[in-house]
């Protein structure tokens, strides 16, 4: 994030005091020259904790939902934290790839606002969560599992996975290392 101090003559689309971001690398310093074409103006009025996010959140969804499995349209994506930033964007992408999702959130109360977003699924976490999945899908495709919280939840998403299925761990909610048992039907974790 950063303010426009200068401008070359040619460059149309910025100004000087113009707020922006950059979407390259190298970003922690106090000055730095630029071309124009990396960067994104951002509304002066816009919460800059909101627009430190857009580099992290949307990117983290994305490269989880395309790098580790072959997921085509049709089949499910299960994810934890489903009402979390990147849990958010992560239904809207795959929304827009036409993989469905199951989200699995801590609290009830979230199924509209997530619903709405694109979600095809909203539960609230517990015991029996791979038993509910199952009995609503039935042997639906559903090859990747997105963890942030670890510990059982990691257990809960190994048992929603569809055979030689992917669990992507990505975060540690629960402080708790990630559980996950061999009789889980050949199940990775990446």
């Amino acid at each position: 994030m950063g303010t426009i101090t200068a401008v070359e003559d040619g460059v149309q689309d910025f100004a000087v005091g113009d707020r922006v971001m950059r979407m390259e690398r190298a970003n922690w310093v106090q000055e730095i020259q630029v071309p124009a074409s990396s960067l994104i103006k951002v509304s002066t009025e816009a919460d800059l904790l909101q627009i430190g996010m857009l580099k992290v959140n949307p990117a983290t969804a994305k490269f989880m939902l395309d790098h580790y499995v072959d997921i085509k349209p049709g089949d499910w994506v299960v994810q934890n934290a489903g009402n979390s930033a990147v849990g958010r964007y992560l239904i809207q992408l795959a929304k827009a790839k036409g993989v469905h999702s199951i989200n699995i959130v801590r609290r009830e109360g979230l199924e509209k606002e997530l619903t709405k977003l694109g979600a095809d699924l909203v539960l609230a976490e517990g015991e029996d969560l791979p038993e509910k999945v199952r009995a609503e899908l039935g042997d639906a495709n559903i090859p990747l599992a997105i963890d942030a919280v670890a510990g059982k939840a990691t257990l809960s998403l190994g048992g929603i996975l569809s055979e030689e299925g992917t669990v992507v761990s990505y975060g540690l909610l629960s402080g708790d290392p990630c559980q996950l048992t061999p009789k889980r039907r050949s199940v990775s974790i990446d």
